[in-house]
């Protein structure tokens, strides 16, 4: 009977080693695939990160605008109204034409 159990307590403790291996062998195959999902991320983060930064050049943002008709003011009229009624009219303030200037 003894000896049945060690038999019972070795067969336990192998199954047991070898589930434990199988799981350990799960962990770093999804460490693994996770590390990579995170490699992808971090270049496609400075991928996007480089993208903003030269979309975001004042040059190219002025051309953008110039194509789509926007221009420089040449003179501007501001009209300050207090309760209702115009208080002040300031006219004739000139602004740059282009930030090239």
């Amino acid at each position: 009977m003894k000896q049945f159990l060690v038999i019972i307590l070795f067969f336990l403790v192998f199954l047991s080693t070898v589930f434990l291996n199988v799981k350990v062998s799960t962990l770093k195959s999804e460490i693994t695939k996770i590390n990579r999902e995170i490699d992808n991320l971090e270049k496609e983060k400075v991928y996007l990160e480089t993208r903003i930064q030269s979309s975001l050049s004042i040059k190219d943002i002025e051309i953008k605008a110039q194509k789509l008709g926007l221009t420089y003011p040449k003179n501007v009229v501001e009209i300050k109204v207090y309760n209702g009624s115009v208080a002040e009219v300031i006219s004739e303030k000139y602004y740059a034409a282009s930030l090239e200037q």
